[in-house]
């Protein structure tokens, strides 16, 4: 409604002889609510409308015997009606891609844990099951990663970095969160049961063995069970499952690594 009125009235404003000026910055200010407020198809749609009227002036101005005058007019009008809307437009889909990025590890593409701790929330959010609903998160420490960046240098490190990252991709199911959480930590979350978590684990640490810079990691794996339906605090839940799934990782790494760990608890 607010929408519609602001057209009617700038419409109705422009086409009167004595606010050319006035019925302009309506459209302006017309313009850069619906680039804030409203999708692009409704900006298109109401740059269209403003141009309609400047056209017309043109030609106006033109069969007047004024046609350079009434296109140096129309041009600054339109000029004033689009650039503004135009540009807000562009800052927030500008504003928009960097908070999306904020999400992401740039190595990896991999969410990092401010992604993960979000996407946790989405999982659970959007998990179909009835009942109880099972849970797991999974943590991957690369062994020795220090001995792997001094020995062969930091490209070499980011190299394994990167692959660990797709095998994952590979590996995991559709719906599991991947993210990136520490410098060489990396965590899984998955809809299911910590046995289906264990087997992914397993499957991933023969893959790393057969990589072309092998390399081996500690994994620790800890769930939950939820009621369905009921409400529950996922980043809570998300930091918990960390803690636990941290410790289990570090036992595995004390006991030589290249192991998984399930939590105790």
């Amino acid at each position: 409604m607010v929408l519609n009125a602001s057209i009617a009235l700038t419409c109705v404003l422009y086409v009167l002889d004595d606010s050319p000026v006035t019925g302009t910055l309506a459209f302006a200010l017309t313009a850069t609510y619906v680039a804030g407020l409203h999708t692009l198809p409704h900006l298109t749609i109401v740059l269209g409308l403003a141009t309609v009227p400047i056209v017309l002036r043109i030609v106006s101005e033109a069969l007047a015997g004024d046609l350079y005058e009434g296109l140096a007019d129309g041009l600054l009008r339109l000029t004033a009606v689009t650039v503004v809307p135009i540009t807000l437009r562009l800052l927030l889909q500008l504003l928009s891609d960097a908070a999306v990025d904020s999400d992401i590890d740039p190595l990896t593409g991999l969410a990092n844990r401010r992604g993960l701790l979000r996407s946790v929330g989405q999982l659970v959010g959007t998990a179909a099951d009835g009942g109880r609903l099972q849970i797991s998160l999974t943590m991957l420490d690369i062994d020795n990663f220090k001995a792997i960046n001094d020995t062969h240098g930091h490209a070499t490190g980011d190299g394994v970095l990167v692959t660990l990252s797709r095998l994952m991709r590979m590996n995991c199911a559709d719906h599991a969160v991947i993210a990136r959480v520490g410098g060489e930590e990396f965590a899984i979350v998955a809809i299911g049961p910590i046995d289906d978590a264990v087997v992914v684990a397993e499957r991933l640490c023969g893959q790393f063995h057969r990589a072309p810079a092998r390399f081996t990691v500690s994994i620790g794996i800890a769930g939950a069970a939820l009621q369905h339906g009921a409400p529950v605090d996922t980043i809570a839940l998300t930091e918990q499952l960390l803690d636990a799934a941290d410790r289990a990782m570090y036992s595995a790494k004390r006991a030589g690594g290249d192991r998984v760990q399930i939590a105790v608890g």
